[in-house]
């Protein structure tokens, strides 16, 4: 079920510049002056706390307001153009392996090549469902180095696989595949655009992730798959 969000006051709304959560969890947001020309390399955020492979709800909501931080690079409670596409690959770690963090290994790229594309393909028909992808991408990252981390591996295959999606109707096909060196961080800008006035405020941020965040219980302890999460978000 999706999660409530609230609405009218909400559009004024800023992301904090650091997400507070339980003790334990990875948040980390942008340490930079502002400057929209800056990279965002400092996108480094993990909330599974135990290492399971789900996080609570509240963990979820606490990251992506995080990361929605990162890309307001000037606090002013909405996303420009240019701020999305100057933070895209860096924060959404879509199409590109995530920043090592020190002492692990890194997260090898997938959904690059023809052969991973074949191989996803499980039943053979020419395109790639979210499911199928998604199982495939468990299965490299289950090869994996030991300590790779599995939040920033689910984060960078599922937002490749978003990226790729550019109608995003869960469904990669073989002309969005042959067209993957054309894709752009534009297309997904849109998807969060709702009003299309060219910003993204994070009321419409919110209003994305509600699909893949459910309601809250009384004790807000949902958990949620990271895979699930990022071949979604």
């Amino acid at each position: 079920m999706a999660m409530a969000v609230s609405s009218g006051a909400a559009d004024a709304e800023t992301a904090p510049r650091v997400a507070r959560s339980t003790p334990g969890a990875y948040v980390m947001v942008d340490a930079g002056n502002g400057d929209e020309s800056e990279g965002c390399r400092q996108a480094w955020m993990n909330v599974d706390i135990n290492g399971d492979g789900t996080v609570a709800g509240r963990e979820v909501r606490a990251t992506l307001d995080a990361e929605f931080a990162l890309f307001d690079r000037d606090n002013s409670g909405a996303i420009t153009l240019a701020e999305w596409n100057n933070c895209g690959s860096d924060t959404m770690f879509a199409g590109v392996p995530p920043p090592v963090r020190e002492g692990d290994p890194a997260v090898l790229p997938f959904f690059q090549s023809d052969a991973d594309f074949a191989a996803a393909d499980a039943d053979h028909d020419g395109q790639l469902t979210r499911d199928e992808a998604m199982v495939a991408a468990r299965a490299f990252f289950a090869k994996a180095p030991k300590g790779t981390d599995e939040v920033d591996a689910a984060r960078a295959y599922g937002r490749r696989f978003l990226l790729l999606d550019t109608d995003a109707n869960g469904v990669l096909s073989k002309a969005e595949w042959d067209a993957r060196d054309k894709a752009s961080f534009t297309d997904r800008f849109k998807r969060f655009d709702a009003n299309h006035d060219g910003t993204i405020t994070l009321a419409e941020w919110r209003n994305v992730a509600k699909v893949v965040i459910p309601r809250s219980t009384p004790t807000d302890e949902d958990a949620i798959d990271v895979w699930a999460l990022f071949f979604q978000f």
